[in-house]
């Protein structure tokens, strides 16, 4: 930890204030110190001896966002810095989503015939096929996902609320006032009950769920232009009803990777289960892991027809 009292200074390499040689202050987040110092200390390590420069980390509880960097020649600071810069760079892509953009499908209606479809599970698929409690989706998230991104940063959130009020002002690309249907079920892998991962309901194909895909499209569009990192895959657009990832795995039970559905597949009443229809009048950025006391995830900004 450093003592130091004077301005935060980022992107420069100064004459060190009270001290011989040279100083830089450069922004960095919590998430990414673990990159740069690397296994057992051995990158930040690496870039001190190359560069022969003092580099100092925050510590985590000081709520401090830069590091600082000191020598005795600017371009050994600046060399350690672009090289820093760069392991930050190759960090990104391997950070988590932090949040996505949602439609929320939390009418009473989509809740109570959730709870049914889930009640009538129980009847039908045993603990023997992969079955457990954890694996259901809380009627409380119902939802479909529009993109997932990555907001690590406060300016990146900053920049994502206001393409989404952009968003607002062009109309939603017209999903918002439309009405979708949810229907009928399939799995991920697609179509594969007998080893299901997730089990999700689908979107009738209609004119609302060509918008939300024009809507996705476009949102990919906007977010690129500010620099955001998101998810490019082609959207599946689904409703999660099951995920295996959320078994808890028992000592005594023998590890499954799956969830065998196939008595599931030959019932056409589950197949083409009608969860029901809503107008859309929100949606949803939420944030990953966090949750608003409705049991939904907390919305980190939302638009709605109002």
């Amino acid at each position: 930890m450093t003592n130091e009292t004077t301005s935060e200074v980022y992107n420069e390499v100064i004459k060190h204030p009270w001290s011989k040689g040279y100083l830089l202050r450069k922004k960095v987040e919590p998430y990414f110190y673990g990159f740069i110092t690397g296994k057992n200390n051995k990158t930040i390590t690496k870039i001190i001896q190359n560069h022969k420069v003092r580099i100092e980390l925050p510590d985590e509880l000081s709520g401090k966002l830069y590091y600082s960097i000191t020598g005795m020649k600017k371009d050994k600071i600046q060399g350690a810095s672009d090289e820093m810069d760069k392991i930050i760079k190759w960090a990104i892509p391997r950070l988590n989503w932090t949040h996505f953009v949602s439609i929320p499908l939390l009418t009473k209606k989509m809740r109570n015939s959730m709870k049914s479809f889930q009640k009538s599970i129980h009847s039908t698929v045993s603990v023997a096929d992969g079955f457990s409690e954890e694996i259901m989706q809380s009627p409380y998230k119902f939802h479909l996902t529009i993109l997932m991104m990555k907001l690590y940063k406060e300016e990146q959130r900053d920049k994502a609320i206001e393409i989404l009020k952009q968003v607002k002002i062009d109309g939603s690309e017209g999903v918002l006032n439309s009405e979708i249907t949810i229907k009928s079920l399939s799995t991920f892998p697609e179509n594969d009950f007998e080893n299901c991962q997730v089990m999700y309901a689908q979107v009738q194909q209609d004119e609302t769920f060509k918008k939300i895909h024009r809507l996705h499209l476009l949102l990919i569009e906007k977010f690129q232009q500010a620099g955001i990192e998101v998810d490019t895959n082609p959207l599946t657009l689904h409703a999660t009803l099951m995920n295996y990832r959320y078994k808890i795995q028992k000592n005594n039970q023998k590890k499954q990777n799956s969830i065998n559905f196939s008595k599931l597949k030959e019932n056409n009443e589950f197949l083409n289960y009608n969860f029901g229809t809503q107008i859309i009048n929100q949606i949803h950025l939420s944030t990953l892991g966090k949750y608003h006391k409705s049991g939904f995830y907390m919305p980190h900004y939302m638009i709605t027809n109002k």
